[in-house]
């Protein structure tokens, strides 16, 4: 069983504690409705992976109890358990659940993001994927299987279309400093545009394309507009539009957003639908413990004229058979490593066996 130490005192402070540590300190009130549920099971089981010591004496790690994302709000304690975790000789662990945010590293800290790019990956620092609610029980219903029709159907709701001026122009000036930044980094550097870029193009090389069924819903504004209204008439609508489309396709295109990673591939996987990941030097959740390549169609950013065809090809590799599955191995997958549970339940699995390396 894992062993950590942190600072108790942040139960008492008024701010917002990791959920990974709700088993000892109780769960807070979720800002994002769809989350209220999420963190149950960790609730439930956690104890059963990792206890809190009292001392760092006895400690396997020292953690940090905030989102990372917000250091600077709580920089004194901080810099109190790094000393700790130096003076011990322990490693810090800290989660950062966000697009940005401060970087920081250090040779005792273990990090754990959501966002990461492959060619800026530090050896402390691995891919997690954001925290997602289990769709199959918002809805109340049991896994539905699609059968496999001759032409795929590629379903994607989001935000893909700039709806005020001064943001297209803030958005090419961006994609301008990239590539001209490109061209002495590598034209790898060029996945760092913004995601909405990436979605644009996909959506274009799929309307010029044959052969594949498109299910767009295209947004100009994340999550609709309606993430912040969450008591809104038209919030409900909203995610019901974004989950009948992922259960009415056969496979999901994910793109990033602003930051590296995409919730709409942990979504599909627990919808039991397959991605379709246009990939701009991702780090995918646990890709050491896991072997994504094996049962999905992954496309480089470099290769989007491509998508269809290659989406096209993969899909008649697959007998009726293999394509019923594949829909039962993703679902399989976000329940053992990409559901809260079975990221924290993985990630005590990582620390447990580097334990010993320290």
């Amino acid at each position: 069983m894992l062993r950590l130490y942190t600072d108790k005192k942040c139960t008492g402070d008024g701010g917002r504690y990791l959920p990974f540590l709700y088993p000892f300190f109780g769960k807070q009130r979720q800002k994002n409705p769809l989350l209220e549920t999420a963190f149950d099971n960790w609730i439930r089981d956690g104890k059963r992976y990792a206890v809190l010591v009292d001392s760092p004496l006895d400690c396997d790690y020292v953690i940090f109890p905030n989102d990372a994302v917000y250091v600077n709000d709580f920089r004194e304690r901080f810099e109190k358990l790094r000393r700790i975790a130096d003076v011990h000789g322990k490693k810090l662990v800290c989660f950062h659940m966000g697009d940005f945010g401060n970087k920081f590293h250090g040779e005792n800290m273990i990090i754990f993001k959501t966002s990461l790019y492959s060619f800026e990956q530090r050896p402390s620092e691995f891919a997690i994927p954001y925290y997602t609610n289990d769709i199959l029980s918002e809805i109340q219903s049991p896994m539905v299987y699609r059968q496999k029709q001759d032409v795929p159907v590629v379903g994607f709701c989001g935000w893909a279309e700039l709806k005020k001026l001064k943001t297209k122009v803030h958005m090419m000036l961006q994609n301008a400093s990239i590539n001209a930044l490109s061209l002495l980094r590598g034209d790898i550097y060029r996945s760092k545009k913004k995601g909405i870029f990436f979605r644009q193009k996909v959506i274009d090389v799929f309307s010029r394309n044959g052969g594949i069924k498109t299910n767009f819903i295209v947004r100009n504004e994340y999550f609709a507009g309606e993430l912040n209204a969450k008591m809104s008439s038209s919030f409900g609508s909203v995610r019901e539009e974004y989950v009948n489309n992922l259960l009415n396709s056969d496979y999901a295109l994910c793109v990033k957003g602003d930051g590296n990673y995409s919730i709409r591939f942990s979504e599909a996987l627990c919808a039991g639908r397959i991605p379709l990941l246009i990939d701009t030097a991702c780090v995918l959740p646990f890709d050491d413990v896991i072997e994504y390549k094996s049962f999905f169609p992954i496309v480089d950013f470099r290769d989007i004229e491509t998508v269809s065809e290659r989406l096209r090809d993969f899909h008649k590799e697959l007998s009726s058979e293999e394509f019923v599955e594949l829909q039962n191995k993703a679902r399989q997958l976000w329940e053992a490593h990409l559901s809260p549970h079975g990221m924290f339940k993985t990630i005590c699995n990582i620390l447990e066996k580097r334990v010993h390396k320290i």
